[in-house]
């Protein structure tokens, strides 16, 4: 699948994953429920995977 966007739009999307990156190791850190834990580091990996597809585009 190929999705083009344009500046603004690369942007906002690069700027709302940057922000969930920052803020899902910090969730992860106050998560005691083991298996929440996990699936949210499952889920900063696909946002940082994501946001350095974004700014290599």
């Amino acid at each position: 699948m190929k999705l083009e966007l344009n500046d603004d739009e690369r942007a906002i999307i690069e700027e709302m994953l940057d922000k969930e990156a920052q803020s899902l190791p910090i969730e992860i850190h106050h998560t005691t429920v083991f298996e929440f834990k996990e699936m949210l580091k499952t889920k900063k990996k696909a946002v940082d995977d994501l946001l350095g597809k974004v700014r290599s585009a």
